[in-house]
């Protein structure tokens, strides 16, 4: 695996490149034994009869995922990780559904860039049980904002992997913040610990939610003890902050990467509590589908969390607040 990071930057000085130990450039699509995970054939009904799984909420939301089609336009700027796949919205509920998930929340991959038509589309057309969060420029309009909320869009996704620090004195992104706190709509961050007191605690301090997605990302070499994590630790005090534990494998390399992912969880467990934890899949795996899929992250999941009482606390009854499900 090529470990080199590459980025490209979004036209808002956001940067939306490939994540933390990828394949860095075009993918050559899933390989053998994985690619099937997006490309699976329909169900005849569009249904399947799941046996019930013991210790497992009745309901049970997926909080991380994405959608797309090669049909889209790809909106890439340099080198970037670009899917060469479709991985759409029926593959995803299937998915769910084979998995006992009953909701999802798709956030919109950063290689899609602002076009969240795709997105939107596929969340109204399964409003019950769907929500999305997009991404936007800091300068988009209240309405804007309010129109997507209508559609089923829950928060607005900004990712700062590299590239500038944003200004959070400056007028755009205070009236960005505003915007988003009035209107209760979440800020889902996807950014290394170390820029995570400087851009999420403004954000919390200003009384927007915040959600940090992927375990945080703390260096590896470093783990729990990242300065940058224990600042994502501090930021519970606030209670404006949640943590998504998604894509485990994002957390290092991959002989550390489970490991460093349940030491995440039991620090979050104790700063955070349950309801402020949620989990995603992260399908279909964006960059990393030749070592995960749906069954490896739920089968990690019901690793992490062991209880009844920690899968219906942060797949149930925290999501569905979080994200205003019913």
């Amino acid at each position: 695996m090529n470990m080199k990071r590459r980025a490209f930057t979004a036209s808002i000085g956001l940067v939306a490149g490939p994540l933390l130990y990828p394949r860095a450039g075009k993918a050559a699509g899933p390989p053998q034994g994985t690619a099937n995970d997006a490309q699976d054939a329909p169900a005849q009904d569009g249904k399947q009869n799941v046996a019930p799984l013991a210790d497992f909420p009745p309901n049970a939301v997926d909080m991380h995922a994405h959608i797309f089609t090669q049909a889209l336009k790809f909106s890439v700027g340099g080198a970037g990780y670009i899917p060469d796949y479709d991985a759409p919205i029926e593959t995803y509920l299937r998915k769910i559904r084979t998995h006992h998930m009953t909701h999802g929340v798709l956030a919109q991959p950063s290689f899609l860039g602002k076009d969240n038509s795709y997105l939107l589309s596929a969340v109204q057309a399964s409003a019950d049980k769907l929500r999305c969060v997009v991404v936007v420029d800091p300068d988009v309009s209240v309405a804007d904002l309010r129109g997507m909320k209508a559609k089923g869009a829950c928060g607005v996704r900004l990712i700062f992997q590299d590239g500038p620090m944003p200004d959070m004195g400056d007028p755009v992104w205070k009236q960005f913040l505003r915007n988003m706190r009035d209107l209760d709509l979440i800020i889902e961050m996807w950014l290394p610990a170390d820029r995570i007191a400087a851009i999420a605690g403004p954000m919390a301090q200003s009384g927007c939610r915040v959600l940090i997605e992927h375990f945080g990302q703390a260096d590896p070499r470093q783990g729990v003890s990242d300065p940058g994590f224990q600042s994502l630790l501090r930021l519970a005090d606030s209670g404006k902050v949640w943590v998504g534990t998604s894509a485990y494998y994002r957390s290092g390399p991959s002989e550390k990467a489970k490991s460093l992912s349940m030491q995440y969880y039991t620090e979050f467990k104790k700063t955070f509590g349950l309801d402020h934890i949620v989990w995603g899949s992260d399908w279909p795996s964006t960059a990393f589908e030749s070592v995960a899929n749906y069954d490896d992250s739920f089968s990690f999941m019901l690793q992490m969390f062991p209880t009844l009482q920690e899968r219906q606390a942060i797949l149930w009854e925290t999501p569905r607040k979080l994200f205003n499900f019913a």
